[in-house]
């Protein structure tokens, strides 16, 4: 019991539960004011946005458990997971760059304070560098290392860590694939009591017995 217990807060019914609850308390009124003209405090706002977020969200893991398009769904969350592991040393990159710019052009309003310059750093990586605004438009202060640290930027985030970024989705995407029909398996455990094109109906117990068992032809293929 106490294992079902913390088996249940995993990460699907913890967003449910915050997109309830973010829901009901964007649509309840709070005030005398918001109950006369219909509009939510602010703070309501933040929650709505929220709650909109992960109704989406969750549309998406509940597409993750239909065999002919859930398959596509384990490719970004694969991908995803990645990029999560990955992410530590892309945001120092983007931090070591970030705080370069902003010593050098804080004189621009993209660069006048570090939070402005980590999010105009981390658009600039994306391919948005606009060149010409930053270095013809506007006077540098320092122009030779200005000139300089663009161009690492350029080659080190701009070239090198996109094409691995890429490199790293197109792995993961490849390992998916040749466990395709493993994963549509286990998907179609998930999704009801039906696996496979076996209709004997399978209890609690041999759901997760089947599920167990594509896991671990999973880990033996790999």
């Amino acid at each position: 019991m106490y294992n079902t217990r913390w088996n249940y807060l995993d990460l699907e019914n913890l967003s449910e539960w915050s997109c309830y609850v973010c829901s009901l308390l964007f649509v309840f009124n709070f005030t005398d004011c918001s109950a006369s003209t219909g509009v939510p405090e602010p703070w309501q706002w933040h929650l709505g946005v929220v709650s909109v977020f992960l109704s989406w969200a969750l549309l998406v893991i509940y597409i993750r458990k239909l065999p002919f398009l859930g398959i596509y769904v384990v490719m970004f969350t694969n991908v995803l997971s990645t990029f999560c592991q990955f992410f530590m040393v892309f945001f120092l990159f983007i931090v070591a760059f970030a705080l370069t710019f902003f010593a050098l052009l804080q004189n621009q309003a993209p660069f006048d304070t570090p939070w402005k310059a980590i999010m105009k750093t981390t658009v600039m990586m994306v391919g948005e560098i606009e060149y010409d605004s930053i270095f013809t438009e506007n006077v540098l202060p320092y122009e030779t290392s200005s000139y300089i640290l663009m161009a690492m930027f350029i080659v080190l985030m701009t070239i090198i860590t996109s094409n691995l970024l890429v490199g790293l989705a197109v792995d993961d995407i490849k390992e998916v694939l040749e466990q395709a029909e493993l994963k549509r398996l286990g998907m179609q455990v998930e999704a009801g009591p039906y696996c496979g094109n076996d209709v004997t109906y399978m209890g609690p117990t041999q759901s997760r017995r089947a599920k167990k068992n594509c896991e671990a032809q999973q880990e033996n293929q790999t």
